[in-house]
This record gives structure tokens, sequence and C-alpha cells, in this order.
């Protein structure tokens, strides 16, 4: 499993302090493939394909989660149809509140106040999304100003905070330092993938979807019109097709940057899940246009569902309104009239999958709101939660079934559940078999039996700083196949650290791959090879644990090292 997308990087960028100042090795020689590392589950992730569950919130007038309801106080529909309620739990999140002034100030500084001394702490794992992907610089800021704001004020004994983001996924592990998870904060930088909406006529992405997914007729016949203006063809069936190839190709831009957007909340999901006690994914984002990934969305809110994640989600673009009309080329009346007509429809659209997120896993999805901090404090106040299971008839039909959950609370209240499921075939697994090389990242004893030795050092400022893990392989010692006049070996490295407790905190796997000329065997033959593995900590005591494994025959070395940093 990923958290941060792979990247490929050659010997030269990550073996450079063995070589020291010497002749590089040529980048066809050495290949390391790295990406963030989290343990692997020993058991697969089971559906249930006869049971259809739903977290629901049911909140009164002000807001508040209503508390008490029964399992008779539920009516579900699915499709339509009354179904029977054959599992019913009810889950309320109780948190710390704020400490005594009067309570011990020997605390340590820039982590969350201690307790008092009669106060029973739950722990609260609050993971904060942020989509550097889809929100505008402006947006950005205003989400991280909110976040840092509130948790400067409001961070609760028993709460560890994370921060991710949809680019570079895992920002800062796991912690209770408000001094590292500012520094964090501060760290946040937009990488806004906007398509290419053409010279002319100029599609945006939502007019894309319109066109591409046969929406909204009239916005093909007006950028028709604006293709005609433009010269493009005298022909109106070949200026037709134009428009078509042209919508569909940046609505298929769109597409896959939604996708990975998901696929990071689903990378973030699965991360959480592995968590002990109360876990809250907060996701800020500008929007993303969702269009038809109804299966991935659903398979996103199984996931949470079955890991008990809670998400909510914050629109980072506050209080919106129309958006004025572009100056772009061709532009006609009809053009200006179609925008004008259009009003705040595209805003709305790129909030559908944040609301259906939030909705269907019992969140909030706070939006059309400039007050972010407000939103954030009402998405981590308590909650009181209904998990509601039915059985729906006949078997999987690979449809969309729109389901809908009534109360008898009285009026005024508002019900926050799943709109629907997708009637899919439960897969046997979910996930990928453990390797034998994650057994070893979580076992106790070191091995010896690969070439290669460890080392770890620790470096850094304030807040966060780098701990760096030194794989040493040993040339001499390893089994070099001989292949089209080079010397070949793949290598597996694993650098994962845990804290006090033995949680897991942050990881790296490295892919290594070797194909060593004569010459530069014979060079480095004695001195070896360094590959160095940094992750990024708070303060506090760990221990890190270092795995390498040779492919040809599986030999593996590792080691437990104690980190300290102060």
């Amino acid at each position: 499993m990923r958290l941060s997308k792979p990247r490929v990087c050659t010997g030269l960028c990550l073996l450079t302090a063995a070589l020291g100042a010497q002749t590089s090795i040529d980048i066809k020689e050495v290949s390391v493939r790295s990406s963030v590392y989290t343990p692997r589950l020993a058991t697969a992730l089971k559906v249930d394909a006869t049971l259809v569950e739903t977290n629901v919130v049911v909140r009164d007038g002000r807001g508040r989660a209503v508390p008490g309801l029964q399992r008779a106080d539920f009516e579900i529909r699915d499709d339509g149809k009354k179904r029977e309620i054959r599992s019913f739990v009810v889950q309320t999140a109780v948190h710390a509140g704020a400490p005594d002034a009067a309570g011990d100030s020997s605390s340590t500084a820039g982590s969350v106040a201690a307790p008092a001394a009669n106060q029973t702490i739950r722990t609260r794992w609050v993971g904060l999304v942020f989509d550097d992907m889809n929100s505008a610089a402006a947006d950005l800021i205003s989400a991280r100003t909110a976040a840092g704001r509130f948790l400067k004020e409001g961070l609760q004994p028993g709460d560890h905070v994370a921060i991710f983001t949809t680019y570079d996924r895992l920002l800062l592990p796991f912690t209770t330092d408000t001094a590292a998870i500012a520094a964090a904060l501060n760290k946040l930088a937009p990488h806004l993938r906007t398509p290419n909406r053409g010279a002319c006529p100029s599609l945006t992405p939502y007019e894309a979807y319109l066109i591409a997914d046969r929406q909204d007729p009239t916005v093909l016949a007006v950028k028709v019109d604006e293709a005609r203006i433009c010269g493009s063809s005298p022909r109106r069936d070949v200026m037709v097709q134009m428009v078509v190839a042209q919508a569909s190709q940046i609505w298929e831009e769109v597409l896959q940057n939604s996708r990975n957007t998901l696929g990071s909340l689903h990378d973030v999901v699965d991360y959480m899940g592995r968590l002990q006690g109360d876990r809250l994914l907060l996701a800020a984002s500008s929007g993303f246009l969702s269009g038809t990934l109804q299966m991935e969305q659903d398979d996103l809110i199984n996931r949470a569902l079955h890991a008990g994640v809670v998400i909510d989600a914050l629109d980072a673009k506050g209080l919106y309104t129309q958006t004025p009309a572009d100056s772009v080329p061709a532009l006609t009346l009809r053009s200006a009239a179609l925008q004008q007509n259009m009003g705040t429809r595209p805003q709305m659209a790129s909030n559908d999958a944040l609301a259906n997120l939030a909705y269907s896993t019992g969140g909030i999805f706070f939006h059309n709101n400039n007050d972010l901090t407000a939103g954030i404090r009402e998405m981590m106040a308590p909650e009181v939660t209904y998990l509601i299971g039915f059985a729906p008839d006949g078997s999987a039909d690979g449809r969309y079934h729109k389901i809908k959950v009534r109360v008898s609370a009285g009026k005024g209240v508002d019900v926050q559940a799943r709109p629907g499921y997708m009637a899919l075939a439960a897969k046997k697994e979910d996930r990928a078999e453990p390797r034998k090389i994650d057994a070893e990242v979580l076992a106790a004893d070191d091995h010896h039996d690969a070439p290669a030795k460890f080392a770890v050092t620790v470096a850094g400022g304030e807040g966060a700083k780098s701990v760096s893990s030194v794989l040493h392989i040993d040339l001499g010692g390893l089994t070099l196949k001989q292949v089209s006049g080079v010397r070949s070996q793949k290598l597996t490295y694993i650098a994962a650290l845990m804290d006090s407790q033995g949680n897991f905190v942050a990881g790296k796997e490295y892919a290594i791959d070797l194909a060593l000329k004569e010459s530069t065997l014979a060079q480095y033959l004695e001195r070896g090879l360094n590959l160095t593995a940094q992750l990024q900590a708070p303060t506090g005591s760990y221990r890190l644990r270092a795995v390498v494994e040779v492919a040809s025959d599986g030999k593996m070395s590792s080691a437990t090292m104690p980190v300290e940093i102060r």
C-alpha cells in the first residue's frame, strides 16, 4: 500500500554519499524506486455482500447530534422499498474537554496540555487532508490558517494529528506536538492541476463534462458556434466532432485528476483504519468534479465504514458567487448567456464528491461559509452516530441503489446517511497478501543473512526532524547474476519508524535494481554501496526497524535501533 506517488530515482541521487567525489555510477547501472511504506495487515478486508451498512448522524435544528435513539426510531428504504433493520449499533465518541487551568503546569512546551487527574482520555486520531491538487493558493491558505487557529486553541488531550496532502500524501505522521503540526502546515503549497482548455473554442472542465457526458446539448451548440467563428471548419458536422473530441480529452484529464484525488483519500482511510481509537478524517478542498466516478466513491465509502473512519469535508472556497464571464476567443452573446445561466452550478458540482463522502460516512460537509475555523470546530465536536445494517433483496446486480433513512424523532431534525450503494459481488480480497519482508518489519529479532549493515542518524531543526537510516550493501557477499554482460540483482529495503508504544509512525520502501558493469563492480567491490532513507518525525522516543531482502534467494538482514529526537 502506498501513501505517496512512487518516485523513480537513479543511484546518482541516493548513493552519492557512498561514492564520494569519484566517478559516479552510470544511471543505467543502479535504479532506485521509492514510496512511502505502511505495514500490510495479515488479514484481508472482508465485505459481507448480504449486509449493507450506513452510519447515520441525526442533528437537531442547532446542529447538535441527537442521542438516545433506538432501532424502532429508524426506517430505511432501498430504492423506495422498506427494508428490515438487521443490525443497529450506537457509537458515542467521548472526548476529553479542555484541561483545568489549575492543572499541572509542568506539561511539555509545544504539546497538548496534560489533562486533569480525574479526566478519562480517549485517543482520537485526526487526519487533516489538504487537497493541494484541486485548491487555489488563496483557498489553501484560508484552510491552512483555519486549521492552525483551531488546533492552537482547541486541540484536546488524547488528540493525535497527522497532516496529509493529495499530492505528496503523508506530510507529518501522527503527533501531539503542536510545534511540529504548525511547521507542517506552513509547508503546504498548491499543486493545482488545470487541464488545457484549448485555444478556440475554450472549454471549462465543467463545460467539457456536460458535453462529453451528454448532459446538456445547449452547451455543445454554443461551443460549435464559437468554433465556427474561429474558422475551424466550414462543415458543421466536422465542428461538432471536433468540439466533442476536445471536450472528451479535457474531461478525461479532469477525471484522471479526480481519480488520483479519491485514491489519495482511499490511502489515508486505509492508513487510519489500522489505528486504535476514534478516527476522523478532515478533508479540506476547493472541490473537484467527480462526474461518473460513483463506483470509486462507493468503494471509498465502504472502506471508511468498515474501518470506522468518519470523513468530514470542508469546502475551502468558502462563500462563493457566480464566476464572472470569461473573456475567451469567439465569445458570443449566446456564450455570455450560457455562462450567466450556469450561475454557481460549476461550483456546486465540484462539491458533489465531498458532500457524498461526508454524508455517507456520518460526517459533516461544511460549505458556502467563509468562517472555516467554525467549520473545523463543528467537525471535530463530539458525535453520536448510529450504525444501521439491512439486507438487500436478490443478488448483486451491479447497479447503484438509492437508500433513504428516516427517523421519528420529531420535526426539524437533519439526517445524514449514505445516499446509496453499489450492488457489486464481494471480492475475496481487497488487500494484497502480506510479504515475508512485511512480517520481518514487525518482528522483534534481528537477522544477518543478507550482506548488509545498518546505521541511523538524526538531523534537523525545530518541529519535525529527519531520521536517516543508512543501508550498506556489501557487493562482495551479494549474489550477482550475469545477464547480457552485466551483474544484476534486485533488493527491497524498508525503513520503518515506531513510537515507544510500538505504533507505526512512518516508513519508506525502496526497490533497488542493480545492473553493474564488470568495471564498476571491480571499483566498488570492497567499499560497497550505501542508500539513505529519510523519515520525518517530531520530538520523542522511537525505534527504527530496517530490513533488506535479496530477490534471488530471499535472504534478509534486519536490525532494530533506538532513536531519540530532542
